[in-house]
């Protein structure tokens, strides 16, 4: 019989060729499947990762030591796509990245599609990213800030021979600031200017009300403001009026209150009398800050 049907299917010119799965010796002397099926499995047991080729299982990996990244919201090494993943160590890519300081350091360049949220405490409405130096980057307004002082003493302030309180006063928050002062100077209370006098008004900041000094802010350049005037033999009603500006940097940490001080000034080679100035005003005088930084 079995020669009849082989006779059949060779005289209807049809061949059968039949595929016999075979078991072969590998180098390990390992029996594997031939031809191999294209079989393949992973197995994660803790921080161990074991995969399955065609039937024989290798060696389990613990990937914990090459910093896996983890699930979020967990420990446990991330093995798919599809979850949301984080990493407790720092994070290279790019050639150069043997040493890093960074959570995330790339060399080369970089593209985003979408936006960029940067949120490192100076963030706010209307700032732009600006950097130091080093290239450190953080958020830096861009309108002007400016704060007005009190340059209206209330009364006549009188000069004296030594360092006084004028008055005025300013409080300004951390930072670099440029204070623009303008007084009117005249005479004492109950005097006038004298002819051919000249005037020499000195002014400074200082920490405190009650004395000349220098704490929480430092001075960037000059300390002082000063005007000097001849009166000439036809006098005017008021003196001169000084005006400048100071650029003062507070360290302090904190808001800092600055108080406008007469320093030495003179006046008709230091006789000071009836030709003692005061701070007066008649709506000119000014006090503000514009940041600096």
């Amino acid at each position: 019989m079995k020669k009849i049907l082989c006779v059949l299917l060779l005289s209807g010119g049809v061949s059968l060729v039949a595929q016999v799965k075979k078991k072969i010796t590998s180098v390990y002397g390992e029996l594997l499947d031939y031809p191999p099926s294209s079989t393949v499995s992973n197995t994660l047991s803790g921080v161990n990762l074991t995969t399955t080729v065609n039937g024989v299982t290798g060696a389990a990996v613990d990937i914990s030591v090459i910093e896996p990244w983890r699930v979020m919201g967990g420990s446990v090494p991330a093995t798919s796509n599809l979850q949301d993943i984080y990493q407790t160590g720092k994070v290279g890519i790019g050639a150069g990245n043997s040493a890093w300081s960074e959570k995330l350091q790339v060399t080369g360049n970089s593209v985003f599609v979408g936006s960029v949220k940067i949120q490192d405490g100076t963030q706010g409405a209307n700032k732009v990213l600006t950097s130091d130096a080093s290239g450190l980057a953080s958020w830096k307004s861009t309108a002007v800030d400016i704060i007005d002082g009190s340059a209206n003493p209330g009364k006549y302030v009188e000069f004296t021979t030594g360092d006084n309180f004028l008055g005025p006063n300013i409080t300004l928050p951390p930072g670099k600031w440029v204070v623009n002062l303008g007084l009117l100077i005249s005479p004492k209370t109950g005097a006038g200017v004298v002819p051919n006098s000249s005037y020499s008004p000195r002014m400074t900041l200082s920490s405190s009300s009650t004395a000349l000094q220098q704490n929480g802010f430092s001075f960037n350049g000059s300390r002082l403001v000063i005007s000097m005037v001849s009166t000439g033999p036809v006098v005017p009603k008021y003196v001169t009026f000084a005006s400048g500006a100071f650029r003062v940097n507070n360290t302090s940490g904190g808001n800092v209150t600055l108080y406008v001080w007469n320093t030495g000034s003179i006046n008709d080679n230091n006789s000071w009398g009836k030709e003692t100035p005061a701070i007066n005003d008649q709506g000119e005088n000014y006090l503000y800050a514009t940041r600096a930084n």
